[in-house]
């Protein structure tokens, strides 16, 4: 069985033990996706759904969004962190491949502090110059709302480097 597979049987098993909320929806998907984070390696789940392809980072939010939570927004970051500097060692310049199916307004603001942090942060600006793209694929339909939530923490030069494929 798959580790996607083995996340899906986890969640079906927390959803049918805690029905699922109509209302309070952010906070029930946040536990859940914490007691994932305890129940698998975050090195596994973060190994699986942010990874390297020569000089790309991929990255499967599909999967992403099943553990996500605030306990490990710092592993997150520093797994970045890492995969970029492996990328560099052997390049000039790395990517990023983000997979945004099923990415909502609600989860950018489940994860706005995340990446708001992240944009802002000293580490982003060192490796801005060696991002040479950002390629957004299965762009969710709220993308406009997205870049209103996103834009202003995100530098002219990167902002042209970020490519919509359909």
């Amino acid at each position: 069985m798959s580790l996607e597979e083995k996340i899906n049987q986890f969640r079906e098993k927390y959803y049918s033990e805690n029905k699922k909320a109509i209302f309070f929806k952010n906070s029930q998907k946040l536990d859940c996706a914490k007691e994932i984070t305890q129940k698998f390696s975050v090195h596994e789940l973060l190994n699986k759904s942010i990874y390297i392809d020569h000089d790309k980072i991929m990255v499967n939010y599909p999967l992403i969004k099943t553990f996500i939570n605030p306990t490990i927004y710092s592993n997150i970051l520093q797994h970045g962190e890492y995969l970029i500097c492996v990328i560099l060692s052997n390049y000039p310049y790395f990517e990023v491949h983000l997979d945004a199916q099923s990415f909502t307004v609600t989860a950018a603001q489940r994860y706005h502090n995340m990446i708001k942090e992240f944009l802002k942060s000293n580490k982003y600006r060192q490796y801005e110059e060696k991002l040479k793209h950002v390629y957004i694929m299965n762009p969710p339909n709220i993308l406009s709302i997205l870049k209103n939530m996103f834009h202003p923490f995100i530098s002219d030069s990167t902002k042209n480097k970020i490519i919509i494929v359909k």
